[in-house]
């Protein structure tokens, strides 16, 4: 059986509720598949779903270090950086959700991510930044399209009041 085969098998057992068998399944898939990357990223997932993000940290960083591309790096990207904010090692998640917004700066996902990383940091400002700018480019709420350029304005200069004050 293929690993994406034996992938495909490892969530049918985690949909069937056996998180042991699961786990199981997905260490001997290392064991069997040590220098594809897709492995160890999707055990890495494996293990964010079922709340151990400890152990998913070290798996996605090795799925990283053998080499993602396209899709597959920006979500690895978009799960380190949010593992890392879970398990409190804030800067490690700024630095791999900024990685991610480099490769594909308008993607949604990537910025609400690093929003929630950069408040963590004691970056608010910027994260409200990020927020708002994105909120004001995909809203097509009237309401809010109606103030666009006052709020674009405001979004851009906050946090430059308290750096001057």
């Amino acid at each position: 059986m293929s690993w994406q085969l034996e992938i495909e098998h490892g969530y049918e057992l985690y949909r069937q509720g056996d998180h042991r068998a699961t786990l199981a399944h997905f260490a001997r898939l290392r064991d069997a598949y040590p220098e594809v990357a897709q492995v160890w990223n999707e055990s890495g997932a494996m293990y964010d779903r079922m709340g151990e993000e400890e152990q998913a940290a070290p798996l996605y960083e090795r799925a990283l270090a053998l080499g993602l591309a396209g899709e597959e790096l920006l979500d690895c990207l978009i799960c380190l950086g949010s593992t890392y904010r879970n398990i409190s090692r804030i800067e490690d998640a700024v630095r791999c959700l900024e990685e991610a917004q480099r490769l594909e700066p308008g993607n949604l996902a990537v910025r609400a991510f690093l929003s929630l990383a950069l408040v963590e940091a004691g970056r608010g400002v910027e994260a409200v930044q990020i927020l708002g700018q994105t909120l004001l480019q995909e809203s097509q709420d009237a309401n809010l399209q109606r103030y666009a350029r006052a709020l674009g304005t405001y979004f851009a200069a906050s946090g430059k009041q308290s750096e001057n004050g």
